[in-house]
C-alpha cells in the first residue's frame, strides 16, 4: 500500500507499506526490485525517488518532480509480485528566481512580526490602536489560506508564508516545555504514531502538530495569567492602603478589558485552530493525549463562554449607553474604532472573530472536499462586504475606506482561489491567477501596514498633548482625595462630643475634657 505523506520544497514525500507482513525486505533488496512508472503517459514527467527503511515493512519513498504537475495523477509501483499506486497532487515546481525569494522569506517574516508585536505597545499607549486590530485581523484570516488544501503557484505561497508568523510566537510554550519528555516517549514507543497523529497534509507540509500543547500551550497560558494577575489586583484593593488608588483602579480596568478581552478576541482564532486539530485525533490511549485532550476540552469550554459572555455584554446596552464615557471606559474595547449606528455595528469585532473561527474549522475538517473549504468562505465574505458598507462606519472616516477596500480585496482573492479547483492544464493559466491573488492581497496589506505607522506618526506628534491630558487627570482625582479627606476630617472633628467637668487638687485646678480620646488640660 502506498499512501501520501507530505509535500516538501524539492517533491512530494510518501509513505509505502509492504504486505503480506512476512516480507519484510532489507532495503538493497528494495531498491533493486523496486520500479516506479507513470501510470499515465506524460502526466508527471521526469522524475528522481529515494528509498529509506523506517521498521518492519515499512518504507519512505521521496519522490522529486523535475517539471510542474498542473493535474492530479497516479503511477505505479511494482516490487516483485506486490503492486500498488502512487497518487501524485498538482505541483507547481518554482522558476530559480522563485527559489531565490524564497531564502528571504525567514528573514522577512522575522521583520514583519517584529514589527506588528512592537507596535502593540506603542499604539495601545498613543490611542491608535483600531488600525493594529485590522491588521492582525488580516494576518490572521488571510494567513491560513495556506493550508487550503489547493496547490498554490509558488508566488502566492510565498506571502502566505510570510503572514505565518504570530505574535504569540515570541512567548515561551511553558506547557510544551513540561510535557516534552511525555511526547518524545509515544513517537518511540509507537512506529505509526507519526501518521496517526498527522493533522491535514497541509499542516505537516509546514511542520504543524496536531497536539493541543504544542499549538495552543502559549495561548491557554496568556488566557489563564491575565486572569489570576485580575484576581491578585482585586484582592489587593480591597486593603485599607489601596482600596481608593488611581493607580490600582485603572491598572483593574485596563486589565479587565483591554488585555483579558482583547487578547481573547485576538487570539481565539489561533486558539480555536489548536482545539480543532486536538479534536481530530480526540482519544485517551496514553497520558500525553490524555492531557491535550482534557486542555483542549477545556479551553473549548472557555472559548464558548467567553464569546457568551462578551455578546451577553454587547446585547444588555443600546448604542446610547455604550456612548456614556464611563461605560466605553470599560467596554470600550470591544468596539473600539467603531461608530455605534445600527443595531448590529457594536458586533464587528467579534463578527471577525466568527469569520477566522469559521476560517480554521474548514481547513481542520474538511480536507477531503478543497470546495467546501472555500466554498463557504466566499459567502461569508461576500455577507462580510455588505454588513461593512451598511453596518459598520468607524470613527476615522479614512480607516472606513481602507478597511472596505481590503474586504474587496480579500473576497477577489478568494474568487481566484476559486479558479485554481477548476482550472485549465495551461501553466500561464495558473500563474496569472497566482499573481492576481498576490496582487489583491499585498494590496489590501500594504495599505493596512501604511495606514497603522501614519497614524503611529501622528499619535507620536500628540503625544506631549496626551501625557499632560493624563497629568492633569492624575491631579484632578488627587484634589478630589485630599479635599474629600480634610471634609472627612473636619465632620469628624465638629461631631466630636465633649464634656467638660471641673476637677480640684491641691495647689493647681485642672479641667477633665473627656471625647473620644481624653485629654488632661492644667491651668
Amino acid at each position: 500500500m502506498v499512501q501520501y505523506l507530505k509535500a516538501t520544497d524539492l517533491g512530494h514525500q510518501y509513505s509505502m507499506k509492504l504486505s503480506p507482513g512476512p516480507c519484510d525486505l532489507d532495503i538493497k533488496t528494495v531498491r533493486r526490485y523496486l520500479k516506479i512508472t507513470e501510470e499515465v503517459e506524460g502526466a508527471v514527467g521526469s522524475f528522481t525517488y529515494e528509498i529509506t527503511k523506517t521498521g518492519k515493512c515499512q518504507y519512505f519513498v521521496d519522490l522529486v518532480l523535475d517539471d510542474t504537475v498542473l493535474e492530479a495523477s497516479t503511477l505505479d509501483v511494482k516490487l516483485s509480485y506486490l503492486k500498488g499506486t502512487m497518487p501524485v497532487p498538482k505541483k507547481f515546481v518554482p522558476s530559480p528566481a522563485l527559489q531565490e525569494i524564497a531564502k528571504m522569506i525567514p528573514t522577512a517574516k522575522t521583520v514583519f512580526t517584529g514589527s506588528v508585536s512592537g507596535s502593540i505597545f506603542v499604539t495601545v499607549l498613543m490611542g491608535a490602536s483600531a488600525s493594529l486590530w485590522s491588521v492582525i485581523s488580516f494576518q490572521q484570516f488571510v494567513g491560513y489560506f495556506i493550508y487550503i488544501n489547493i496547490e498554490f503557484p509558488f508566488q502566492t505561497e510565498l506571502f502566505l508564508m510570510l503572514l505565518q508568523s504570530s505574535i504569540w510566537d515570541i512567548l515561551p510554550n511553558p506547557l510544551s516545555s513540561l510535557l516534552s519528555s511525555l511526547s518524545e516517549n509515544i513517537l518511540k514507543e509507537d512506529a505509526n504514531a507519526v501518521t496517526i497523529y498527522d493533522p491535514p497534509a497541509k499542516f505537516v507540509k509546514y511542520e504543524m502538530s496536531s497536539f493541543f500543547v504544542e499549538n495552543g500551550g502559549t495561548i491557554i497560558a496568556v488566557n489563564l495569567i491575565f486572569p489570576v494577575i485580575l484576581w491578585l489586583i482585586i484582592g489587593l484593593r480591597r486593603t485599607k492602603w489601596l482600596k481608593e488608588s488611581y493607580i490600582m483602579e485603572k491598572i483593574e480596568g485596563v486589565l479587565r478589558w483591554n488585555f483579558i478581552a482583547r487578547s481573547f478576541l485576538e487570539n481565539g482564532i489561533p486558539l480555536s485552530l489548536a482545539i480543532f486539530l486536538q479534536f481530530r485525533i480526540m482519544g485517551f490511549n496514553n497520558l500525553y493525549l490524555t492531557l491535550c485532550c482534557a486542555f483542549a476540552i477545556f479551553s473549548f469550554l472557555l472559548t464558548v463562554g467567553v464569546i457568551v459572555a462578551l455578546c451577553f455584554v454587547l446585547k444588555k446596552r443600546n448604542n446610547q449607553q455604550l456612548k456614556k464615557s464611563h461605560i466605553e471606559g470599560v467596554y470600550g474595547t470591544l468596539y473600539e474604532g467603531i461608530v455605534l449606528t445600527g443595531g448590529s455595528s457594536k458586533y464587528y469585532h467579534l463578527v471577525i472573530l466568527f469569520r477566522g473561527i469559521l476560517m480554521v474549522c474548514l481547513v481542520s475538517f474538511f480536507e477531503a472536499i478543497p470546495l467546501f473549504q472555500i466554498a463557504p468562505l466566499i459567502l461569508f465574505n461576500a455577507s462580510f462586504v455588505y454588513y461593512m458598507f451598511k453596518e459598520v462606519p468607524f470613527e476615522d472616516p479614512k480607516l472606513s475606506k481602507i478597511v472596505r477596500v481590503k474586504e474587496i480585496f480579500i473576497l477577489c482573492a478568494e474568487l481566484c482561489i476559486f479558479c485554481l479547483l477548476f482550472g485549465s492544464q495551461s501553466r500561464f493559466y495558473y500563474d496569472l491567477i497566482g499573481y492576481l491573488v498576490l496582487g489583491f492581497l499585498a494590496t489590501g496589506l500594504a495599505i493596512e501596514v501604511i495606514y497603522m505607522f501614519a497614524l503611529q506618526i501622528i499619535a507620536l506628534k500628540n503625544l506631549p498633548k496626551n501625557i499632560k491630558k493624563m497629568w492633569k487627570d492624575i491631579k484632578e482625582f488627587w484634589n478630589k482625595k485630599t479635599k474629600k479627606s480634610s471634609i472627612q476630617a473636619k465632620h469628624r472633628l465638629e461631631t466630636t462630643v465633649i464634656k467638660i467637668r471641673p476637677h480640684y487638687t491641691s495647689g493647681e485646678s485642672s479641667l477633665n475634657i473627656s471625647s473620644e480620646n481624653q485629654t488632661m488640660i492644667k491651668f
